[in-house]
C-alpha cells in the first residue's frame, strides 16, 4: 500500500545502494536555518547520498516549525543547476532508486553470466564465453573418447516441452555421458573460487529413475570425488537428493578410501531438506558456492 516510508530524528542520510525503503532515514528540518540545512546537503553530496527532510508545521517561526526563510533558501539554491542537487519528493526519487536497483542488478547478472544453455534451438549453448559445443563421451570413461556433438540415441529436444521453451529429454537410462567443455564458461579461480550454477528439473525420482545414482549435474575433470562439484540422486527409493563438494583426492583423501569406508566422505555431501521434484511441475535446483580453495570454504545448497 505504501512506497516507503521514514524515521525522524535520524542523524544520516540515506545510501541508495543499501538503504531500505519501509525505514527512511528522516533529519529534522523544524527550527533550522539554511546554513544548517546546507551543511547536510554538503556532506550528502560527498558520499552520493539521499537527504529526506522531516519537519511539521511551514510558518516564519514556531515549536516544530519548518522556517518558509529557510526553505525559500534552500529551493532557489537546489533548482540551481551549478550546485547539482535534485529537488523531489521522496515517492518521486524512491521511485527513481528503485528502477535503478532494478536495472543494476540485471546489468550485474548479465556481466556476470558465462554459460546458458537453454535448448530453445539445439543442443549448442545460447551463450558462452568459452566452447559452447556439446560433447558426447560413449563410454563415459575416457576423455580422449568425446564426441563432438549429440550423439546419445537416449537424448532428444523436447522442443516447447521446458519451463521457458525447449528441454533435454532423457528417453531412458544410458550409458552415454553429456558434456559442455567448463574452460571460460566457469568463472575458476585457482585460489578463491565463487558461483552459481543452476539447472531445472521435471520428473519423479522414484518412478523415472532406474536403480543407479544419478547425477544430473557434475562439475569436474577428474572424477565425481576429485575436484568436483555435484547434485545427484541416490541409488535406492526413496531417492535423496545431495550435493557434493569434493576438493583434490590426493589431499582429502589420498589413500583414496572407498566411500562406505569413509566417514570424511559424508562430510562433503549435503542432503536436501525436502524433494519438491515431481513429473506435474519443474523443479529449480541451484548449487552456489563461496571462496572454494580458500582456507574456509562454504557451500550453499537451494
Amino acid at each position: 500500500m505504501f512506497s516507503s516510508g521514514r524515521g525522524f530524528l535520524d542523524e544520516v542520510a540515506n545510501a541508495p545502494g543499501y538503504l531500505d525503503l519501509a525505514q527512511l532515514t528522516g533529519i529534522e528540518s523544524d527550527g533550522k536555518d539554511f546554513e544548517e540545512i546546507k551543511t547536510i546537503l554538503d556532506k550528502a553530496q560527498e558520499t552520493g547520498d539521499w537527504v529526506v527532510l522531516a519537519g511539521h508545521e511551514i510558518a516564519e517561526d514556531g515549536n516544530q516549525t519548518t522556517k518558509i526563510a529557510m526553505l525559500e533558501k534552500l529551493i532557489a539554491y537546489a533548482q540551481d543547476p551549478k550546485n547539482g542537487i535534485w529537488l523531489g519528493t521522496v515517492g518521486e526519487i524512491s521511485e527513481y532508486v528503485v528502477s535503478q536497483s532494478e536495472q543494476n542488478a540485471e546489468k550485474s547478472l548479465k556481466e556476470s553470466l558465462t554459460f546458458h544453455a537453454s535448448f530453445d534451438h539445439g543442443y549448442t549453448a545460447d551463450f558462452s564465453k568459452g566452447n559452447g559445443e556439446i560433447y558426447t563421451d560413449p563410454a563415459r570413461d575416457d576423455q580422449a573418447d568425446f564426441e563432438k556433438g549429440m550423439n546419445s540415441p537416449d537424448v532428444t529436444l523436447a522442443d516447447g516441452k521446458g519451463l521457458f521453451g525447449g528441454a533435454l529429454e532423457f528417453k531412458k537410462k544410458g550409458k552415454a555421458a553429456l558434456y559442455f567443455k567448463s574452460e571460460d564458461n566457469i568463472s575458476y579461480n585457482r585460489d578463491s573460487w565463487s558461483g552459481t550454477v543452476s539447472l531445472w528439473l521435471q520428473l519423479n525420482p522414484e518412478k523415472d529413475l532406474k536403480p543407479g545414482y544419478c547425477d544430473p549435474k557434475q562439475i569436474t575433470d577428474v572424477g565425481y570425488n576429485d575436484a568436483a562439484l555435484w547434485v545427484d540422486f541416490t541409488n535406492k527409493n526413496p531417492r535423496s537428493s545431495r550435493m557434493g563438494v569434493f576438493g583434490d583426492l590426493e589431499v582429502w583423501n589420498p589413500d583414496n578410501i572407498s566411500p562406505d569406508e569413509n566417514p570424511d566422505s559424508n562430510n562433503r555431501l549435503i542432503v536436501a531438506g525436502d524433494r519438491p521434484f515431481s513429473q506435474e511441475h519443474w523443479t529449480h535446483v541451484v548449487i552456489s558456492y563461496t571462496n572454494l580453495g580458500a582456507q574456509m570454504p562454504r557451500q550453499i545448497f537451494t
